[in-house]
């Protein structure tokens, strides 16, 4: 009742414009924490109904229905296993960069990869975002020449990187307190209601900046 006249008003808007879009690139992911979803939402474009998918990538970012983030860090770790080869290669060359060029090489290329999207995904499960931290530390180790036993806190110390739990937290203040001078922001809204917020969310359901906000209230920022 409130999806369809909203997608027939965009339609309508399209057509006004002479822009065109394609339904059959266009999906709908129904997000429920539900054992057993209900059925498929009927919604129709231009008279071609959306296909339902259980994931489907948006902006670079991979969303699946519960909201556990499995596959785009799935995606994430994979792209830094390949480049873990590359870094292998590198940093074993007989004349090949230093370390600090190793690592600033892997702030570009790897870090960056992980970043991406962060603020959204990183309030996944602690099991599923390890998945990632292993790679990268194993990068790391390789950059730095570390042996298997070296603590992983020495790595992170050496490196100067952080593991993706603090990153994220870095990440989502930064966005915050950027956010609280942009009041023309579409998110400025939402996100000064969360701020002011008090009630407690069931597990696992807050909104991802939630801890964020909680955090700066407590510093009184």
């Amino acid at each position: 009742d409130i999806l369809q006249p909203a997608l027939n008003r965009i339609f309508s808007w399209s057509r006004k414009w002479k822009f065109t879009f394609a339904p059959d690139k266009s999906a709908i992911v129904a997000f429920t924490r539900s054992y057993k979803p209900g059925a498929d939402p009927l919604l129709f474009l231009n008279g071609h109904r959306i296909r339902s998918h259980p994931n489907f990538k948006f902006l670079g970012v991979w969303f699946d229905q519960k909201l556990l983030w499995k596959t785009h860090i799935e995606h994430v770790r994979k792209q830094c296993l390949n480049l873990k080869r590359l870094f292998t290669v590198v940093a074993n060359a007989k004349h090949g960069p230093p370390v600090d060029t190793l690592t600033l090489l892997y702030k570009s290329l790897v870090r960056s990869k992980s970043d991406y999207g962060l603020i959204a995904y990183g309030n996944a499960s602690k099991t599923n975002l390890e998945k990632i931290n292993v790679v990268s530390r194993a990068i790391i180790r390789t950059i730095l020449g570390s042996k298997l036993s070296t603590p992983k806190e020495v790595l992170y110390a050496e490196s100067g990187t952080e593991p993706l739990a603090e990153r994220r937290d870095w990440l989502s203040s930064k966005y915050v307190l950027n956010l609280g001078h942009k009041p023309h922001n579409p998110m400025y809204t939402a996100a000064k209601i969360e701020y002011h917020y008090t009630g407690i969310y069931p597990q696992r359901s807050a909104p991802c900046l939630s801890e964020t906000m909680r955090k700066l209230k407590r510093l009184e920022f």
